[in-house]
Parts: structure tokens; sequence; C-alpha cells
């Protein structure tokens, strides 16, 4: 017997059954999400940010930025 094969909402390849929107692995994926990049020192007065690194007011290296890719 066979009868509607319901698809997962979150990948949209993988089954999954009814009462269960997402497949174990998106559903495993949503529970081990990492939080977006966040920087302190994007939050320092003072500071500014070019390339990926910040810099204190007279020029100097303060750190490298936490929260961006570069």
């Amino acid at each position: 017997m066979s009868g509607p094969k319901p698809i997962c909402a979150g990948c949209g390849v993988l089954m999954t059954v009814f009462g269960q929107p997402m497949c174990s692995e998106c559903a495993r994926m949503l529970t081990f999400a990492q939080p977006e990049p966040f920087c302190h020192l994007c939050l320092s007065k003072g500071l500014t940010l070019k390339g990926g690194l910040h810099y204190n007011k007279t020029g100097g290296y303060a750190g490298k930025c936490s929260g961006s890719s570069a």
C-alpha cells in the first residue's frame, strides 16, 4: 500500500512522516545551529574596523574582528 509521502519542510528533499514537518537531519541541524558571529570589539568606543582588523584612534592594532569573515 502506498500513499502520500510527506517531504521535509527544511531541505525539501528527504521524506518525513505525518506530524513531523522536518526530517531528522534538518531537525538536528536546527538544534545545533551556531549563533551569528559576534564581536565585542565592534561595540567598543574609539575603535575603527578596516579589513577585519580593529584599530585604535592612533592607528594601533586593537584586535581581529570576530564578527567578520575577513
